[in-house]
């Protein structure tokens, strides 16, 4: 995550991993404008948006030769207009430096992808859920599996969502005695469900049953995530958001999606509040998915939007469209592509 710091001042931070130097510059082009350097040999531009696009170490050097051939601060006249015969190679070097970052913010403008340096082996990214991924990895929401990947086409299960929500609150994860039979206590995710269950947040699908290796859908998610936002506003650490609805309200906001009508009646309020507030969105074909299991890159999405971003309510209810009555050959379990 890149730390905004006044135009020109640079900041350098070391690791046994590697160097990665900060320069801002170029105001006219944009405010927040850096050069990642780093020794893995990846180079990135970001812009104000938090938009950092990749440029290869290759395509840095070939910048970095034709500034150098065309200006010769040690040589050509302009340098010596200024009174300086000659100028160390440091220098011109610093110099021609800037001048290729200009060059290269001209041709990587800000397109939304986040940088290289991302914590995981299996994300390049190019994925619309890089970004939150790595905002949680920064914050200790996200660990990833043993091997160093994410998986984000995984199902999340109830225990793991429980432990996402749990770090992503701040929360102490402290068993407490349940209701719950099939909660093992000692487990990993015993704490986290402990803490949520302490605010009333979760709810087992029986009296003593929680399912906690079970996988959630779309609309579980939204609901639990929902009842955290109203947890958070009444502690006072939430500015003020309606989160309530009026049924008129509901289906105004569901309408835009042909499956609203597999919305289960105890998810709609959230489910339209989580679209109101942009934290659940559909496809481009007007899909919701409410039923679909919800993938690890989709989890994160949803506390990316809900917790770490300002929650922005939409302005106007998306265009109703016809509603259906079944799904053109999908299958249970999203690919992703609905965040």
């Amino acid at each position: 995550m890149l730390i905004k710091q006044p135009l020109g001042v640079a900041a350098m931070s070391a690791s046994a991993q590697g160097v990665q130097e900060y320069l801002w510059l170029l105001h006219s082009f944009q405010p927040f404008l850096v050069l990642s350097v780093s020794r893995i040999g990846i180079y990135n531009l970001g812009g104000r948006c938090g938009s950092q696009p990749s440029i290869t170490l290759a395509r840095l050097q070939s910048c970095l030769r034709r500034a150098l051939r065309w200006w010769d601060w040690g040589r050509r006249p302009l340098a010596e207009g200024v009174g300086m015969k000659r100028m160390k190679a440091r220098v011109w070097r610093k110099v021609a430096t800037i001048m290729v970052v200009t060059v290269l913010a001209c041709l990587a403008w800000p397109t939304g992808k986040v940088a290289a340096h991302l914590p995981f082996s299996d994300l390049t990214g190019e994925e619309p859920y890089a970004e939150a991924v790595l905002a949680l990895s920064e914050k200790g929401v996200i660990l990833g599996k043993a091997d160093g990947t994410f998986r984000p086409a995984e199902p999340v299960t109830r225990a793991q969502l429980a432990v996402f929500l749990a770090r992503t609150l701040g929360l102490h994860e402290e068993e407490v005695p349940l209701l719950y039979t099939d909660v093992e206590p000692g487990s990993w995710y015993a704490g986290a469900v402990g803490a949520l269950y302490q605010l009333g947040l979760v709810r087992g699908t029986a009296a003593n049953l929680f399912p906690p290796h079970a996988p959630v859908s779309r609309q579980q998610a939204a609901s639990l995530i929902v009842r955290a936002l109203e947890a958070a506003s009444q502690d006072g650490g939430l500015a003020a958001v309606n989160l309530s609805l009026a049924e008129e309200e509901v289906q105004v906001w569901l309408g835009g999606f042909r499956d609203r009508a597999f919305v289960s009646a105890e998810h709609r309020a959230a489910v339209a509040c989580a679209v109101r507030l942009n934290i659940l969105q559909g496809d481009e074909e007007g899909w919701l998915g409410p039923g679909f299991w919800l993938t690890r890159g989709q989890m994160a999405m949803l506390l990316y939007r809900a917790f770490f971003l300002p929650l922005e309510p939409a302005p106007v209810p998306p265009p109703v469209v016809p509603a259906a009555s079944s799904y053109p050959e999908l299958s249970v379990g999203s690919s992703g592509r609905m965040v």
